[in-house]
């Protein structure tokens, strides 16, 4: 399909018939794609609908609900479409998956590493966290400097291989 001279005939006929039909027919009409409708539409400010104003029991209900129904079912629940679900959703925070998800494996990723304490000592392979350096990492070699202080080298993450110290003794001014 070429690209498609707009005439001022066709923007007129456009704006008259926009709000009564689909762009799938607008596109028939015109002998174009649903997108160059969508496009054309959208440079000359034709807008099809005003945008709905939530109130906050709908907001409520979507919140209680969001994760038990599809955006399909709550779109007919309310009676717009299912891309108002989603920026709705979206405007609310609310996530089916993503990054909450995502956050939450990474707080139980932490929970099951051990924080990383200087004073400890730690085997080839364990997992640590880093508090500092909110990152998780493995403890894939040990060694003793030549001062004699016990190191530990860790592959963590997003800071990639670091050598930490393990088993100092605390000590107290």
């Amino acid at each position: 399909m070429s690209t498609k001279r707009w005439t001022k005939e066709d923007e007129k006929i456009l704006k008259e018939k926009f709000k009564k039909l689909s762009n799938k027919e607008l596109a028939s009409l015109f002998d174009v794609s649903t997108i160059a409708i969508q496009r054309k539409l959208s440079r000359m400010g034709l807008i099809r609908q005003n945008q709905k104003k939530w109130t906050f029991e709908e907001e409520e209900y979507l919140r209680k609900n969001f994760m038990k129904k599809r955006d399909k079912e709550l779109a007919a629940h309310f009676k717009v479409s299912e891309i108002a679900i989603r920026r709705k959703l979206n405007r609310l925070g609310l996530k089916r998956n993503g990054r909450k998800n995502k956050i939450e494996k990474n707080i139980q990723k932490k929970v099951s590493c051990r924080e990383y304490n200087m004073t400890n000592e730690y085997k080839i392979g364990e997992s640590i966290y880093h508090k500092i350096f909110d990152d998780e990492g493995n403890v894939i070699e040990k060694f003793k400097s030549e001062e004699g202080i016990n190191i530990i080298v860790v592959k963590f993450v997003k800071r990639g291989v670091l050598k930490l110290v393990e088993c100092v003794e605390p000590f107290f001014a």
